[in-house]
C-alpha cells in the first residue's frame, strides 16, 4: 500500500508540473497544439459550464463545474479568491493528473482482484502510468482521461459484479456508466460490452449476454441523455443543444472512404503508439498562424508518415495484444470472459474512430484500459515468475520511462522557441 501511495504522488505530481509547463508556454490557450485536443475549449467547460452544444459530451459541461464553483465559493467566503474565473480555471489543471493518477492505482487494485501479487499488479500499474497516451493526455484538460480512469473504475464493478453478485455493486456500476457517458457519448461502448462480460460471467449464453447488454446499455444511454435535457432546462443555457447541430459537428469530421480505409488498416500501428513513446509529427498550426496565436507549430501522432516504423508497430501491436488474448482466454472463467469483452471493446472502438473523425490518436484513452488488460496477461506465463522474467519487466518499464522523457522533451524544445518571439 505503500508502495502504491508512492506512485500515486509521483504520477500526480509529474503529470501537474507537466501541465503547468505547457500552461506557461500557452498551449493550453488554442486548439490542436498537442495531439490535436482543445484544453482552451475543455477549460472553459470545467471551470465555468460553457461548452459545444451538441450530443456529443452530454454531460461534461456540469460534471466539474459545479464541485469546482462550490470549491471557488468556499474560498471566497474565506477571502481567498481575488478572481474568481482565474480561480476556477487554476482548479480545473487538477482534473487530468489526478485522474491519471487514480486510473493506476485502479489498475493496481483490478490485478489484485485478478489474483496477481503485489509486485506484478505493481508492475501493470506502472505501465499504465507510463504508456505514452496516458502520460499525454494525463497533462491536458480534456475528457480523454477521464474516460480512461472511469473506464477503469467501471472494470472494478464488472469483475466485482461478476464474481459476486450485488445489488449495491451494480447500482455503482450504473451510476459511474452514467458519469462515463456523460463524459463523451461513445463511451456507452465500454459499458456495453462490460455489462456482456458480466452476463457472461452470470451464466448467460454469449447471445443471450449481448442482448441483455444492449438493452441495458440503451437504458442508460436514454437516461444520460435525458439527464443533459433536465439540466438544460432548469440552468436555461442559451447554447441549448439540437440536433442540426450536432448532424453539422459529425459532418465536418466524417472522412472519405479511402482515409477510412487507412486508418483502420493503421488501426493496430495506433494502438502500439498508445504505449510506445514516438515522436510526433510537427505541422503548421491554423489557429497560431492564421488566427495570431502564440504557438505557431502542433505536434500530432495521427498524421505522422506512414513507413516501415509503421509495419513494425502494427505487428509489435497484435503480437503483444493479440498474444495476451490468447494467453487470457486459455485461462478460462473471468480472465477469458474479460479478454472477450476486452477485444470486442478495442476492435469496436477501432472501427468506430476509424470511419468517423480526423484525429484517431486522440480517442486512444477509450482503448487504452482494455488494452492494458490485456498486456498484463502475459504476466500469467511462468517465465515472468523468475528472477530474469521480473528483470525483463523492469528494464521494459525503465525503457519506457525513457522513451517517454526523451519524447516530451523534444515536444518541449518544438514549442518553446516559438514563444521567445512572445511579448
Amino acid at each position: 500500500m505503500i508502495l502504491i501511495t508512492i506512485m500515486f504522488l509521483i504520477v500526480f505530481i509529474f503529470q501537474l508540473k507537466l501541465s503547468y509547463i505547457w500552461l506557461d508556454l500557452k498551449v493550453f490557450d488554442q486548439f490542436d497544439v498537442l495531439f490535436d485536443s482543445d484544453p482552451n475549449l475543455w477549460i472553459h467547460m470545467f471551470a465555468h459550464g460553457w461548452g459545444s452544444n451538441t450530443i456529443l459530451h452530454p454531460l461534461a459541461n456540469y460534471v466539474f463545474t459545479i464541485p469546482i464553483r462550490i470549491i471557488e465559493a468556499l474560498a471566497s467566503v474565506a477571502n481567498l479568491v481575488n478572481d474568481p474565473v482565474a480561480f476556477r480555471e487554476s482548479l480545473v489543471l487538477y482534473i487530468s493528473p489526478l485522474s491519471s493518477a487514480l486510473m493506476a492505482v485502479l489498475m493496481y487494485i483490478i490485478f489484485r482482484i485478478m489474483e496477481f501479487n503485489h509486485l506484478k499488479a505493481f508492475f501493470v500499474a506502472c505501465l499504465t502510468a507510463l504508456g505514452f497516451s496516458s502520460l499525454a493526455f494525463g497533462s491536458i484538460p480534456s475528457v480523454y482521461t477521464l474516460t480512461s480512469f472511469s473506464n477503469s473504475l467501471l472494470m472494478i464493478l464488472a469483475l466485482s459484479h461478476s464474481i459476486n453478485a450485488r445489488k449495491l455493486t451494480h447500482i455503482c456500476f450504473v451510476i459511474v456508466g452514467l458519469f462515463t457517458v456523460g463524459i463523451t457519448i461513445s463511451n456507452i461502448i465500454h459499458v456495453g460490452w462490460l455489462y456482456w462480460f458480466i452476463f457472461l460471467s452470470n451464466g448467460s449464453t454469449p447471445l443471450s449476454a449481448l442482448i441483455k447488454s444492449v438493452s441495458r446499455s440503451a437504458v442508460i444511454l436514454a437516461a444520460t441523455i435525458a439527464l443533459f435535457f433536465v439540466v438544460d432546462f432548469v440552468i436555461q443555457r442559451d447554447d441549448t443543444m439540437n440536433m442540426a447541430e450536432t448532424k453539422r459537428y459529425i459532418g465536418l469530421f466524417t472522412p472519405t472512404p479511402m482515409e477510412q480505409a487507412i486508418k483502420l488498416a493503421r488501426f493496430p500501428e495506433t494502438v502500439a503508439r498508445t504505449f510506445i513513446p514516438t515522436i510526433p509529427a510537427e505541422m503548421p498550426s491554423y489557429t497560431g498562424t492564421e488566427l495570431g496565436g502564440a504557438i505557431k507549430v502542433q505536434v500530432s501522432i495521427s498524421t505522422i508518415e506512414f513507413g516501415i516504423p509503421s509495419i513494425f508497430l502494427s505487428i509489435a501491436a497484435l503480437v503483444a495484444v493479440g498474444g495476451g488474448a490468447v494467453i487470457a482466454y486459455k485461462q478460462g472463467g473471468v480472465w477469458r470472459n474479460m479478454a472477450l469483452a476486452s477485444v470486442a471493446t478495442i476492435v469496436t472502438f477501432g472501427l468506430l474512430h476509424s470511419l468517423f473523425g480526423a484525429y484517431i490518436y486522440l480517442y486512444s484513452q477509450t482503448w487504452f484500459v482494455p488494452c492494458v488488460f490485456l498486456l498484463a496477461a502475459w504476466l500469467k506465463i511462468p517465465f515472468f515468475n523468475t528472477r530474469a522474467g521480473l528483470g525483463l519487466i523492469g528494464v521494459l518499464l525503465a525503457l519506457l520511462l525513457i522513451g517517454d522523457i526523451y519524447v516530451l522533451n523534444d515536444i518541449t524544445k518544438t514549442i518553446t522557441p516559438v514563444m521567445s518571439n512572445v511579448k
